[in-house]
Parts: structure tokens; C-alpha cells; sequence
């Protein structure tokens, strides 16, 4: 397919998960210029600096891209904050088919589904 590559693991990396990556980056630079960001596509952070920090985005731009690839909309993007190694918000979006968790310390969690 036009457009993908491998990770070293021998997974799929397509110019969607790079154009996500870089669009959800981007936004939470912006949003957050203090707060470091771990992303899929961009690990190659050493675990000994990662260590050290006690906030952070996690951040998984396209998981499921062999789904995407194969269009059958199993795919969600990911985000989440956390602080002092838990998590504290996140968003889980299944565009797909239409769904969304969103979940928030001390509070419910949401699914939220388009009919």
C-alpha cells in the first residue's frame, strides 16, 4: 500500500499515523507547553528520562492501524494525562463507528455512542 512503512517491530506505520501524531502533538504543545508527551510514534525517549517525569500526555495517535488499513473502522485514537504514574483524563475516540470513552479522575466514565 501506498504511503506505509514498518516500525522496527515490524509493524505498520502509515503517513496517517505520522499526520495524527503530528496534529495531536502539535495541539497539545499549545495547550500544554510545560507537559512532556510520549506518543507511539515518537518512543524513542529513554526509559530513564521517562522515569523522571511526573506528568506527562500519553499519547496513541492511530491504534489499530491494520484496521485502518483495512478501512473496517476498528481503529481509535488515544489520549491521556498523567500525573505521578496514573492516569487523570483521558479520551479514547472510535470514529469509526461512532463511539467515544472519555474518563476523568473522580469522576464517571463516559461512553458515548452516535446512533
Amino acid at each position: 500500500m501506498r504511503g506505509e512503512t514498518s516500525k522496527a517491530d515490524g509493524s505498520p506505520l502509515t503517513l496517517a499515523d505520522l499526520a495524527a501524531h503530528r496534529t495531536i502533538v502539535d495541539g497539545l504543545n499549545k495547550l500544554t507547553p510545560d507537559c512532556h508527551i510520549l506518543s507511539e510514534e515518537a518512543a524513542d525517549i529513554s526509559y530513564a528520562e521517562r522515569a523522571q517525569w511526573t506528568r506527562f500526555w500519553l499519547v496513541d495517535p492511530l491504534d489499530g492501524t491494520r484496521e485502518f488499513i483495512k478501512r473496517n473502522g476498528e481503529f481509535t485514537v488515544n489520549i491521556a494525562l498523567i500525573e505521578n504514574g496514573e492516569p487523570v483524563l483521558g479520551r479514547g475516540v472510535c470514529a469509526g463507528i461512532g463511539c467515544a470513552l472519555i474518563m476523568q479522575r473522580g469522576r464517571h466514565r463516559f461512553f458515548v455512542q452516535r446512533d
